[in-house]
């Protein structure tokens, strides 16, 4: 009769420790077949991250000497900004344009501002 009243007394810790155990037994499972799967070595060669364009482009196009600057946008919009415009000046690009007809052919929508 101990070992019935010790089991209902302690039914929600025991369910508990059953649960965890499964989980980790699952999880272990799981983690043992993705370690596994072959990964081909071309994928495993580290690509390097694109730097801040503003810093790669060629000296004649360095942020100082860009007479309009392209910047696209979190959302993925390209807008360009000319000398003059208010968002001008805090803008660094990651594309520079000579005419504002080389920065719409690219894609680019001239700035509200």
């Amino acid at each position: 009769m101990k070992i019935k009243e010790r089991i209902k007394n302690n039914q929600q810790v025991i369910v508990l420790t059953i649960g965890y155990l499964l989980v980790a037994a699952i999880s272990f499972g799981l983690g043992g077949m993705i370690a596994s799967k072959k990964i081909p070595a071309e994928s495993l060669v580290e690509q390097p991250l694109p730097l801040n364009n503003s810093q790669n482009l060629p000296l004649a196009q360095s942020a100082d000497n860009c007479k309009i600057k392209g910047n696209i946008n979190s959302k993925g919009s390209k807008i360009y900004h000319i000398q003059g415009g208010a968002f001008y000046n805090q803008t660094n690009p990651e594309e520079c344009f000579e005419t504002e007809d080389q920065a719409q052919a690219a894609g680019f929508a001239k700035s509200s501002r």
